[in-house]
């Protein structure tokens, strides 16, 4: 599966398809490629822009038609600044503590240097800003949702929740809350069910 980050491919002046087509190289995703881009002139003409702009060249001895023969020169990415500062955004949004249910306070923020390396590996190669804010937000929603329940002594350690990919079924509930709300807010919900 690929991630698309519409700020990075405005910032680079990319097309989506450009941009498929060099994380499916990177991944080298040869049959992908070949089942998705069946028109050979068309990937020649990808190709060739891709080389234009510098993210992959031909090898030596190369032949065109072998997708094999490319290979990534760069990917287009964001700084390692701005990689770092989502990393520490990330620390700075997650809860410092909590106090477990037996009364000891736990620390959920340490081990920085392995926070560090586990979410860089999970924006991505190119430090994905659009999952970002994602995982942000769906962390929003999940402290607010255990702080309303009364959960939050259950809060994992960072660690522990960029691991178990946490985010990712707190970001269905958050989708599903959503959608319940807009719900009853635009549509008609049926006799008796509609909020005055």
């Amino acid at each position: 599966m690929i991630e698309i980050d519409i700020g990075l491919i405005t910032t680079f002046d990319m097309t989506i398809e450009e941009y498929s087509l060099l994380m499916l190289m990177y991944e080298k995703s040869f049959i992908k490629i070949r089942s998705y881009f069946t028109d050979n002139n068309k990937l020649q003409s990808l190709l060739e822009r891709l080389m234009i702009q510098g993210f992959i060249y031909l090898q030596e001895f190369g032949e065109k038609d072998n997708l094999g023969d490319y290979k990534i020169h760069h990917l287009p990415s964001y700084s390692r600044e701005a990689i770092d500062r989502r990393v520490e955004e990330l620390i700075e949004n997650y809860p410092k503590s909590v106090v477990r249910t037996d009364g000891t306070r736990d620390i959920l923020t340490g081990s920085k240097d392995r926070i560090k390396t586990l979410y860089k590996k999970m924006l991505g190669p190119t430090g994905n800003k659009d999952k970002h804010e994602t995982i942000l937000k769906t962390l929003k929603f999940q402290v607010d949702y255990f702080t309303n329940k009364g959960r939050l002594p259950y809060m994992r350690k960072l660690v522990n929740w960029l691991q178990q990919e946490e985010w990712k079924e707190y970001y269905e509930l958050m989708m599903s809350d959503i959608d319940r709300i807009t719900n009853m807010k635009g549509e008609d919900l049926g006799y008796g069910h509609n909020l005055l």
